[in-house]
């Protein structure tokens, strides 16, 4: 998310002329690292959830056992138990 959301803002905002010290950066940093994880949480929901005709692929994050958002919320909201099973 970094390259995709913050590097095009900063990149236009040293185009259009900002010095690197304006907080405009910091301000940007703060809202598309934001950015970055709704859109990861989408990702990863659509990947789980979404029919392959929609998702436009078989979504297979859960099964590679990748660090997805739903595992991590999980594993914040399960039992000794249930986590074993899950890691």
């Amino acid at each position: 998310c970094y390259y995709s959301f913050y590097v095009s803002c900063a990149l236009a905002l040293a185009y259009c002329g900002y010095p690197p010290e304006s907080d405009l950066y910091v301000k940007a940093d703060a809202v598309t690292m934001r950015l970055g994880e709704y859109f990861q949480i989408q990702d990863d929901v659509l990947d789980a959830f979404a029919p392959p005709e929609v998702l436009g692929k078989i979504g297979t994050d859960i099964e590679d056992a990748k660090c997805s958002w739903l595992v991590c919320k999980a594993l914040e909201l399960v039992t000794p138990e249930q986590k074993e099973v899950l890691v």
